[in-house]
């Protein structure tokens, strides 16, 4: 599940950016800085227009006509970035980040599953044993995922939430090596 989440991420980020090129293109071409006669820029920008102009002429019979401005590749991508899935694991500064909620004083420390919040946004559920005391139970919570994930404690850290249930933790090391053992992680929790 992840996977797919990353991969339909990714496709509208590349979306995003076409969107963002083909703009910069035809601005380019009305002031003649680059020429469409030319073979190679008019098959780049021929085929930029043909892959965000069906989403756009929508987006154009609503908007009124702002007297030659077009707005509608803005709000384009602004439907877009909202629609962009949340997904659990995040690559951020070569780090991996991961919401989650934590239960303390629980009868066993253990990952019991994944939800999602009435935002949209996926977190993993965890429960510790320990008391929500003096970090007792972020202590615990990152001695279960060093265990669970095979880490060093050392490369767990909670970055937001260390007096709330909702937590984001931050997991340092080297992110291309450890991202698909996450990832398959998630996937086995998710079932």
């Amino acid at each position: 599940m992840q996977s797919l989440l990353f991969l339909v991420d990714q496709i509208i980020g590349l979306y995003m950016w076409c969107l963002i090129i083909v703009v910069i293109m035809s601005w380019l071409t009305s002031f003649n800085v680059i020429n469409t006669q030319n073979r190679f820029v008019y098959q780049i920008y021929d085929f930029l227009y043909r892959i965000t102009e069906p989403a756009l002429r929508p987006i154009r019979r609503w908007i009124p006509d702002l007297g030659g401005i077009d707005v509608s590749p803005v709000v384009l991508i602004l439907l877009l970035v909202s629609t962009k899935p949340k997904p659990l694991l995040r690559i951020e500064h070569d780090t991996i980040r991961l919401d989650l909620k934590l239960t303390p004083k629980a009868k066993k420390s253990a990952i019991t599953g994944q939800a999602v919040d009435t935002a949209g946004k996926a977190y993993v559920k965890a429960s510790v044993t320990a008391i929500p005391e003096h970090g007792k139970a972020n202590a615990a919570l990152i001695k279960l995922l060093a265990t669970e994930w095979r880490l060093a404690k050392s490369q767990i850290t909670i970055i937001r939430g260390q007096t709330r249930a909702r937590k984001t933790v931050e997991i340092t090391g080297e992110v291309n090596k450890m991202r698909p053992s996450l990832i398959a992680w998630l996937n086995r929790l998710a079932k």
